[in-house]
């Protein structure tokens, strides 16, 4: 997880959030009194794209927007796992769920950006929508009602997932619609271990959050009567630490409470820890053939400029296991030096 600095609420967003004030206080009510509102149509409120053709004299901002300011701030690192992103393989994740507090919806301190699983493009014919498109894919795949894999292919997850396209738009021959792919060894598995970080979460907890400083978070019931309370959520910065084993580096937490973030971002998903091992081995080797020949006040000094050097930079994918693997060396280093 990667400790972000988050910088002012864009200009464009808040001219936007200004002008649409009386629409979204509308929306907000209607949520919290008719039930059959999801928060979604809530979220759909902000268009996908900017239009084409822009009227004079109104504020215009959309989701692609809103991306793009998320993946500079975020130097296109996802906030929960550090893999690098982009625009198609990146998503944006509510801190504080939309549905736990629908007023957090366009609340850019609420905003990340998070990777999503891997998708590919299939062409409708005449006809299609997103609930014909999915009984092929099932027939396709000869997907069995035990296959949970195929759960994830859902109608609502590819209206979302295609600039919400409604599930029963009639498609037109040739248009592109994405889709999911499982990881390939997902089929006959819990759907959950086959996905991490937004995808794995959903609307589940999380105690730990891709900040650098957590000040200003509530914790909300998700009962009928919303009780406000201190969520106890802690930033990132020295909350996790690295194990290395064989051809993994998994994580854990410092207190058992905080197992829950891990658990439900998926974060030891064996890609993730995969990828993790590739880096500890890389600053290892690097370690050993630089400056572990050196002696021990040398050693010290070289270490910890080059963890300096490491925190200055946060563009640099899962570069927080660098950091974590070069603050255990220094510390082992100054234990033994007295």
């Amino acid at each position: 997880m990667i400790p972000i600095i988050q910088n002012p609420t864009p200009e464009s967003f808040t001219k936007w959030l200004n002008q649409e004030k009386t629409n979204l206080k509308a929306l907000y009510h209607n949520y919290n009194t008719q039930k059959h509102n999801s928060a979604d149509k809530v979220w759909a409120h902000l268009p996908s794209n900017t239009p084409h053709m822009a009227d004079e004299g109104i504020c215009y901002y959309s989701k692609k927007e809103l991306k793009q300011e998320l993946l500079q701030q975020q130097y296109n690192l996802c906030c929960y796992c550090g893999c690098h992103i982009q625009e198609d393989n990146a998503d944006i994740e509510h801190l504080i769920p939309k549905s736990w507090d629908i007023t957090q919806t366009f609340r850019y301190e609420n905003l990340y950006a998070s990777c999503i699983p891997k998708k590919n493009p299939r062409f409708a014919d005449d006809g299609d929508t997103l609930e014909t498109i999915i009984a092929k894919i099932k027939k396709e795949q000869n997907y069995t009602d035990d296959d949970m894999s195929a759960n994830e292919i859902t109608a609502k997850a590819l209206s979302s997932l295609n600039n919400d396209i409604p599930p029963t738009q009639k498609l037109k021959k040739g248009d592109k619609v994405f889709i999911f792919i499982p990881d390939s060894n997902s089929r006959h598995c819990n759907a959950a271990n086959s996905r991490h970080c937004n995808a794995a979460r959903g609307d589940k907890e999380i105690t730990i959050f891709p900040r650098a400083t957590v000040t200003d978070y509530t914790k909300y019931d998700r009962g009928e009567t919303k009780k406000e309370e201190p969520y106890n959520a802690k930033s990132c910065i020295e909350q996790f630490h690295f194990i290395q084993i064989t051809k993994s580096v998994i994580i854990k937490t410092k207190t058992s409470d905080d197992q829950v973030t891990i658990d439900n971002l998926n974060l030891n998903h064996p890609e993730l820890a995969y990828k993790r091992h590739k880096v500890w081995d890389n600053i290892n080797k690097i370690w050993k053939q630089g400056i572990s020949k050196l002696d021990k006040t040398e050693q010290i000094k070289k270490t910890q400029k080059l963890k300096e050097n490491r925190e200055k930079q946060t563009h640099r994918e899962m570069i927080f296991v660098e950091i974590y693997y070069l603050k255990v060396k220094l510390d082992e280093l100054k234990l033994n030096e007295t």
